[in-house]
């Protein structure tokens, strides 16, 4: 019986009910179509997001058609990672926990029907498959899942969670991918409310550790980059009161910031609690001819400088001013690869706070910048008082920009582009790293010829 007719039976929905879309064997044309039927629904729908107990049933159903799997377990994860009944003063985790174990048995199920974990799958179909992102997907759902249940007291619930992360990690070392790649560990977890647990008698590094970029280039600075050493971070403190001078102008005028959200976003699912707790502003846009949108009129010499950075001219790269208001969290989430991210404090408040990787707890400060590599896990907080802004932007990877960076004078910024830096000398490595960019350009290529998702103007606020 096809996805939609089931659900549909199931539960007698109606022709008015969100239903799934009709799916095949094709786990990746799955992925998309659900996707786009649960984004549509989402933002466009006039009956409201109903789509949660057709969802569930269908996750259930994927553990005999395990290709339906990866698209049903990201479905979970964009629009149900959090307790819609959770408020401040509740007593239990802001994640739903039983969606979201929900969603890392269907990883799991994606991972065994890619056979993503047997130690003789080839290098090409490890990577059409999918298999590294389904791994990260995996651990940060498992790790998640660990904290809150241990939050909430559930430490038999917790333990075993973090042990099944254990034995997935302890036989992803033993597939050709990573045994190749050299030494690839890591610590199940080091989160506040758990003890670490270490796997094996040699040190290896956490899922926070691993990141794509690392996969790309042969050296890292880890989660955190030294911002002193980047021409475009000290660009960014030098022109602190013109970025500044130009969001207040657009606080002053009540309402205005949210209408220019309105109009800039684009649709992402649900990616923070509560839903209306976060706001961007788009100003620049590298994936199109012109960078500068529309919103610009609001921010005309902001973007003005910005759209002259060499570093932003990038299908990577983009500007927005972000706005985070208090009880938000962001949920755990992993950035595109080839590309840093850097932060300037515009207004900061009290408890908010980044965590990136290994790095937890990074506070933004007024008029300073740091940058960060994304292609980490990591999300935000803010457990304090007041709205914090920042002007939020997404530049290249030096390694994708070698020349301006090697023509500079300073050692220092020569070196985030030297051959160390961006070549690997193994020749399995660099294999490695040649079938990924392969992979990348082909799905940014495809990306780049689908029609931008947008939203409607009174659509559920998300962004």
């Amino acid at each position: 019986m096809a996805a939609a007719a089931a659900v549909a039976a199931a539960f007698g929905l109606g022709a008015a009910a969100w239903a799934p879309p009709e799916l095949s064997e094709d786990e990746f044309a799955n992925q998309e179509v659900l996707q786009k039927s649960l984004f549509d629904e989402y933002y466009h729908s006039e009956r409201g997001f109903a789509v949660g107990e057709a969802l569930r049933q269908l996750g259930h159903q994927a553990f005999s058609h395990p290709s339906w799997a990866f698209g049903v377990a990201n479905g979970l994860y964009h629009f149900f990672f959090y307790r819609e009944d959770w408020h401040p003063a509740a007593p239990h985790s802001m994640l739903s926990i039983e969606d979201m174990s929900l969603a890392a048995e269907l990883f799991k199920a994606s991972l065994q029907h890619s056979s993503c974990l047997d130690p003789g799958l080839d290098l090409q179909s490890f990577l059409m498959g999918l298999c590294q992102q389904k791994l990260a997907m995996l651990f940060l759902l498992q790790l998640e899942l660990g904290a809150a249940m241990s939050c909430e007291h559930r430490l038999a619930e917790s333990a075993a969670v973090l042990r099944a992360a254990a034995d997935i990690f302890e036989k992803m070392q033993k597939v050709q991918y990573h045994a190749l790649l050299g030494d690839i560990g890591m610590k199940v977890c080091s989160f506040q409310h758990i003890p670490s647990l270490w796997l094996g008698s040699a040190f290896r590094k956490s899922p926070a550790d691993l990141a794509l970029n690392d996969e790309l280039y042969p050296r890292s600075f880890g989660a955190v980059w030294p911002a002193e050493r980047f021409p475009y971070a000290q660009f960014l403190e030098a022109n602190f009161e013109t970025f500044l001078g130009e969001l207040q102008a657009i606080l002053a005028e009540e309402g205005l910031f949210e209408q220019l959200r309105r109009l800039a976003r684009n649709a992402e699912g649900l990616a923070v609690w509560p839903p209306d707790a976060r706001g961007h502003v788009q100003l620049l846009d590298g994936r199109e001819e012109n960078p500068m949108l529309a919103t610009c009129a609001f921010a005309p010499r902001s973007c003005e400088l910005l759209a002259a950075r060499p570093e932003l001219r990038c299908g990577r790269g983009a500007a927005f001013l972000a706005r985070l208001e208090p009880n938000a969290w962001l949920k755990p989430h992993l950035g595109n690869s080839r590309r840093l991210a850097a932060h300037l404090g515009l207004i900061t408040a009290e408890g908010t706070e980044l965590n990136v990787g290994p790095a937890r707890r990074l506070r933004w400060q007024v008029g300073r910048a740091f940058v960060w590599d994304d292609t980490h896990v990591h999300d935000a907080r803010h457990n304090g008082e007041g709205t914090r802004y920042i002007l939020q932007s997404f530049f290249c990877h030096p390694c994708e920009q070698r020349e301006l960076y090697q023509s500079h004078e300073l050692p220092a910024v020569r070196s985030l582009a030297s051959d160390a830096a961006c070549e690997f000398a193994h020749p399995v490595r660099a294999e490695v790293a040649r079938a990924l960019r392969q992979e990348m350009d082909a799905r940014e290529e495809a990306y780049r010829s689908m029609p931008r998702m947008t939203v409607r103007a009174d659509a559920p606020v998300s962004v």
